[in-house]
C-alpha cells in the first residue's frame, strides 16, 4: 500500500526510534516549547529548594554535636544575632524548623507542579487525539479499506499512552535529573572524590538495569498493543453480533478467544510489573552499599572529629534522597521503552495520512449540477489488488433521471457507487459533472454536497429518532415538522407517533429497538432530510417487506422531476420505477435500457429477473 512503509530505526538519544517517530516527538515538544521551558524553570526552582533543604542538614548536625562550631560560620552568627534567638538551643530549634519548612515547602511545591503538569498533559492529549481523529475522519476512503475499526479505536486510545508514558517519562527524566544534579553538586562540594565514586557506581547500576531490560520492555509494549486490538476486535464481533452469536450457539467460541487474549494480556502486564520491581531494589541496595562504603572511608581515612560526623550526616541524607530520584529516572526510561511501539504507530499514521488528508470544509459551496454526470472510460482497482474491479465504464446520468444499476454479486455495483459518491477517484479515466472533472479532493467535496446515500446495512447512531434523521444537526437546529413529513414518506409516521417520546425516543445501540425494515426506512429518512439533489440507494430496500417496498417505491416516485435517484439493487421489482436500468457484469456495462426493453434483449438481465421472481414466489 502507498501509505505503508518500513520502519528504519536509529538511535534517538537513549531510545531506538525511527526517523518518523523522532520527528513526531520533537514536533510535539517544539509546538509547546514555551510550556516545556516553563516546566523546566519550575523544576529548577524545585531543585534549588531540594538542595537548600538537604544542605542545611550539615550545619544542623554540626551544631548538635558541637555548639561551639558556630564560630566557624559567620552567616549563622549573623542570623542568630539578628533574630535574637541566641547561639545555642534557640539556633538549633530555628535550623530544625527551617529544614522542616523547606521539606514541607518542597513537597507542597511539587504537588502544585504535578497539578500543572497533569493539566497541561490533559490539554495536550485532547489536542493530539483531536488531530488524529480529524486525520482518520478526513483521510481518503482507501484507508478504511485497509484498516479495521478495532485498529482505529486502538490507535486513538494510544494517545494517552504516548503522553502518559513517553512524554511524561521525558519530562520526569528532566525533572529528576536536575534534582539529582543539585544533590550531586551539594555533595561534591563536601566530599568530591567520595561523591563521584558513590554517584558513579549508583548511576552505573541504574544504567545497567535500563540496558538489560530495554528490549523486554519494548517487546511487552508492542505485544500489549497487538493484544488490545485483538481484544477490541473480539468484543466488536461478539457483542455487535449478539443475535447471531446466541442463535448459532457460539458464545463459548468468543468466550474462549476472549479468555486467551486476556490471559496473554494479564501475563504480559504481570511480567512488566515484575520487571519494574527489580531496578528500585537494586538501586536501593547500591545506595546503601555506597553510603556504608563512604562512611567507612571517611571514618578510617578522614580527619575525624565533629566536622567529619556532620559531613557523614549530609552524605547519608543526600544519598538516601537520591535513591528515589534515580528510581524515578529508571521508571521513566522503562515507560518510554514500553510506549515506543505506540509512538511509532501514531507517528507513522500522522506522517502518512496527514499528507493525504481531505480537509473538508463544511461551508464549501455546492458544485452546480444542471445537466449530467459522465463516466468517461473509467477503470478502478483497489490499492491492495491490481486487477480492476471496474473496466472501461462509459455512462451518462442525467439530472432528475431515475436510473437503476444491477448485476450479479461481484459485478462492481458498490464500487461504482463509491466512485459516484466521490469517495474514491478513478484509477484511470474521468468522472465529470457538467464538464467539471472530479479529479481534486476539494472538487469532490463540493460534489458531495449534492448527494445523500443510503447503504445496504442501515446504521443508526445511539441517539434519538430526531437526531438520527437530522444526522449531524444540532438539537436546537432540527426542523421537527420537516422530520414528520419525511417519516410519512417512508411509512413510519404512524409507528413513531405511538412510541413514548415520539421523535425523542431513544433508538438504542445501532437501532437495536427497531426491526431491520424500520432501521432501513429511518436511514432513508435521514437521506431525504438534507435537501440534496441526488439520492443514491445501495440495496436500500433489501430489508423491506414486499408491501412496504411497493409503498416506498410509490413514495420515491414523488421525487421524480425534482431529484436524481440512483437505485442499486438485486431485487429487480424495485427497478421498475427507473427510467432505465444499467446492467453490470464482470466489472463492465454490458447493456442499458428501460426495464422491459432490457429484459427482452439482455440474456443476463432476463436470468436475474427470473431468479428474482423465483425468490419472491418461494
Amino acid at each position: 500500500m502507498p501509505w505503508k512503509f518500513q520502519i528504519k530505526k536509529k538511535k534517538f538519544y537513549f531510545l531506538s526510534l525511527s526517523p518518523v517517530a523522532q520527528k513526531f516527538i520533537l514536533g510535539e515538544i517544539i509546538k509547546r516549547k514555551w510550556q516545556f521551558i516553563g516546566l523546566i524553570f519550575l523544576v529548577i526552582i524545585a531543585a534549588i529548594v531540594e538542595m537548600t533543604g538537604v544542605g542545611m542538614v550539615f550545619p544542623l548536625i554540626l551544631l548538635i554535636v558541637s555548639p561551639e562550631s558556630i564560630e566557624r560560620y559567620p552567616p549563622l552568627i549573623w542570623i542568630a544575632d539578628s533574630l535574637g534567638v541566641g547561639r545555642g538551643n534557640g539556633l538549633l530549634v530555628l535550623l530544625t524548623v527551617f529544614v522542616s519548612l523547606m521539606i514541607i515547602i518542597k513537597n507542597a511545591y511539587m504537588i502544585g507542579f504535578n497539578w500543572i503538569q497533569q493539566s497541561l498533559l490533559a490539554k495536550w492529549k485532547t489536542q493530539l487525539s483531536t488531530r488524529l481523529m480529524k486525520v482518520y475522519l478526513f483521510s481518503d476512503y482507501d484507508v478504511y479499506l485497509e484498516k479495521s475499526s478495532s485498529e482505529f479505536i486502538r490507535n486513538i486510545s494510544l494517545v494517552a499512552t504516548v503522553f502518559d508514558q513517553f512524554i511524561t517519562g521525558f519530562i520526569n527524566i528532566i525533572v529528576n535529573s536536575l534534582m539529582l544534579s543539585a544533590l550531586g553538586l551539594l555533595l561534591f562540594a563536601a566530599l568530591p572524590a567520595e561523591t563521584f565514586v558513590g554517584l558513579a557506581t549508583t548511576c552505573l547500576v541504574a544504567a545497567s538495569c535500563y540496558l538489560v531490560m530495554k528490549k523486554p520492555f519494548e517487546n511487552i509494549g508492542a505485544e500489549l498493543n497487538a493484544l488490545y486490538q485483538r481484544r477490541q476486535s473480539i468484543l466488536i464481533q461478539s457483542i455487535g453480533l449478539i443475535k447471531e452469536t446466541r442463535v448459532m450457539g457460539k458464545e463459548n467460541h468468543f468466550l474462549d478467544r476472549f479468555i486467551n487474549v486476556q490471559q496473554q494480556n494479564f501475563s504480559r502486564n504481570a511480567h512488566y510489573i515484575f520487571l519494574t520491581s527489580i531496578p528500585p531494589l537494586m538501586v536501593e541496595s547500591i545506595v546503601i552499599l555506597a553510603t556504608l562504603g563512604t562512611v567507612g572511608y571517611v571514618l578510617f581515612h578522614g580527619d575525624g572529629g565533629v566536622a567529619a560526623l556532620a559531613i557523614l550526616g549530609l552524605l547519608a541524607a543526600a544519598l538516601f534522597r537520591s535513591a528515589p530520584i534515580l528510581n524515578r529516572i529508571v521508571t521513566a526510561l522503562q515507560q518510554m521503552n514500553m510506549s515506543r511501539n505506540s509512538v511509532e504507530i501514531l507517528a507513522n499514521d500522522l506522517a502518512v495520512l496527514s499528507h493525504v488528508i481531505d480537509n473538508h470544509d463544511e461551508n464549501v459551496d455546492m458544485l452546480p449540477f444542471r445537466e449530467k454526470i459522465t463516466f468517461d472510460r473509467v477503470c478502478y482497482a483497489y490499492p491492495s489488488n491490481k486487477e480492476p474491479v471496474l473496466r472501461d465504464i462509459q455512462l451518462e446520468i442525467f439530472k432528475n433521471e431515475f436510473i437503476g444499476i444491477t448485476g450479479p454479486s461481484g459485478s462492481g455495483k458498490s464500487t461504482l457507487a463509491a466512485l459516484m459518491l466521490g469517495l474514491v477517484p478513478p484509477s484511470s479515466g474521468r468522472m465529470l459533472v457538467d464538464g467539471v472533472v472530479l479529479d481534486d479532493r476539494k472538487v469532490r467535496r463540493r460534489w458531495q454536497k449534492n448527494l445523500a446515500f443510503v447503504a445496504q446495512s442501515a446504521i443508526l447512531t445511539e441517539d434519538t429518532i430526531a437526531a438520527n434523521v437530522a444526522f449531524g444537526i444540532k438539537n436546537e437546529d432540527i426542523d421537527r415538522e420537516k422530520i414528520w413529513n419525511i417519516l410519512e414518506i417512508v411509512q413510519l409516521k404512524e409507528f413513531i407517533q405511538q412510541l413514548p417520546g415520539q421523535l425523542d425516543y431513544f433508538v438504542g445501540e445501532q437501532g437495536i429497538r427497531f426491526s431491520g425494515g424500520q432501521r432501513q426506512r429511518l436511514s432513508i429518512a435521514r437521506a431525504l432530510y438534507h435537501d440534496v439533489n441526488i439520492l443514491l440507494l445501495d440495496e436500500a430496500t433489501s430489508a423491506l417487506d414486499l408491501l412496504t417496498e411497493r409503498a416506498f417505491s410509490a413514495a420515491l416516485g414523488k421525487l421524480r422531476n425534482t431529484h436524481t435517484v440512483v437505485l442499486i439493487a438485486h431485487r429487480l421489482d424495485t427497478l421498475r420505477i427507473c427510467d432505465r436500468v444499467v446492467m453490470l457484469s464482470g466489472g463492465r456495462i454490458i447493456d442499458s435500457a428501460p426495464f422491459d426493453i432490457l429484459q427482452e434483449r439482455c440474456t443476463e438481465f432476463r436470468k436475474l429477473v427470473e431468479l428474482s421472481k423465483a425468490e419472491r414466489s418461494s
